[in-house]
C-alpha cells in the first residue's frame, strides 16, 4: 500500500517533512483507503455492500479470463466438457482451431497447457471469494434473513466450485469403492499459505456439507432479488447432480425432484425461442 496518494506532489511530501519539527504530518495527507482494492472490512461493513461481492461472483460466472476468447468463465468450460466426451473427435482441422486440442484429449494431459491453468484459477476464484464471505458476513450490519441469504448463496457457490474441479483433478468417484486418491486443496477460510491436498472421498464430504449448509440456511434467509441469485432450489439442483455423479440415485432423484417443484416444463415454441432468457419457466 502507498503511503501517499501519487496525485500528491513531492512539494506535498517535502513539506509535511519539513513540518515535523514542529508539528506532524496532516491526516489528509495520508492515503488511509486504498485506490487498487477494496479491504474485507469495507465490503461487509453492512449486508447492502456485502450483497455487491455476491453481484460479482454472478458476473465473475461470465466473464473473459487472460483475455482470451476461449476462456470466457463458465461457458468455456461447458464447450471444453462436451467436445472432450466420447461422441466427438476433431479430425481435420487446422492448427489452432479452438478446442481441437481438447476433442484429441491432448490439452488436459498437458501440465504446461493454459486452459488447465485457466480451470484452476477461475473456480478456485469462486473459493476464495466465497470464504471471504462466509468468514465475514456474520459481522455484517444487517437484516439476519439478508446475512443468511448471502452466506447460503456464498456456500452454495463453494460446493459448486469444488464439484466442478473435482471432476477435472480428481479420479471418477466409484460409490462404495477406493476414493482416497488425491483430490484438491480444500481451502474453507481466507488464506495465503499452501493447503494440502485432501482425497476424493473428502473433497465430496465437504461439498455435501455447504450444500446442506445452504439449504438449511435458506430456509431462513430473505427471497433472492433477482433470478439470477442463487435460491435454494439451486442449491438442491446441485446437489442432485452431486448425487448422481457419486452414484447416490435416490438423493439425485430427491433433490431433483424437489428443485423443479413450481418450475413447469416449457412448450414447443419456448424451446425453439433460444435459451438466453433468463425468465423461461425451466430456469431454476
Amino acid at each position: 500500500m502507498k503511503l501517499f496518494n501519487s496525485k500528491i506532489s513531492k512539494y506535498v511530501v517535502g513539506a509535511c517533512f519539513l513540518a515535523l519539527t514542529t508539528t506532524s504530518c496532516k491526516d489528509s495527507f495520508l492515503e488511509k483507503v486504498p485506490t487498487s482494492r477494496v479491504s474485507p472490512e469495507t465490503v461487509f461493513a453492512t449486508t447492502e455492500n456485502a450483497m455487491t461481492a455476491i453481484n460479482g461472483m454472478h458476473k465473475h460466472l461470465y466473464s473473459q479470463w487472460y483475455s482470451r476468447q476461449s476462456e470466457g468463465g463458465q461457458s468455456a468450460n461447458m464447450l471444453y466438457m462436451d467436445v472432450m466426451g466420447e461422441d466427438l473427435y476433431m479430425v481435420d482441422v487446422a492448427p489452432n482451431t479452438w478446442l481441437s486440442q481438447e476433442s484429441k484429449w491432448i490439452a488436459h494431459r498437458d501440465e504446461n497447457s493454459g486452459h488447465a491453468r485457466f480451470h484452476y484459477g477461475f473456480y478456485y476464484a469462486f473459493v476464495g471469494n466465497a470464504n471471504q464471505i462466509i468468514a465475514n458476513i456474520d459481522n455484517a450490519v444487517g437484516p439476519q434473513d439478508v446475512k443468511d441469504n448471502i452466506k447460503a448463496q456464498a456456500l452454495t457457490y463453494r460446493a459448486w466450485a469444488y464439484f466442478q474441479m473435482i471432476q477435472l483433478y480428481g479420479a471418477r468417484y466409484e460409490r462404495g469403492g477406493d476414493n482416497s486418491g488425491l483430490g484438491l486443496s480444500l481451502i474453507l477460510e481466507p488464506t495465503y499459505e499452501s493447503v494440502p491436498r485432501s482425497s476424493v472421498e473428502e473433497v465430496y464430504t465437504q461439498i455435501n456439507k455447504d450444500l446442506n449448509d445452504a439449504i438449511a440456511l435458506f430456509a431462513t434467509a430473505t427471497d433472492r432479488n433477482h433470478k439470477s441469485h442463487l435460491n435454494v432450489d439451486a442449491a438442491k439442483a446441485i446437489k442432485a447432480r452431486v448425487a448422481l455423479t457419486t452414484q447416490d440415485w435416490e438423493n439425485a432423484a430427491k433433490f431433483a425432484k424437489e428443485a423443479r417443484q413450481g418450475y413447469r416444463l416449457m412448450n414447443a415454441e419456448e424451446y425453439t425461442s433460444g435459451f438466453s432468457n433468463i425468465n423461461l419457466p425451466e430456469t431454476i
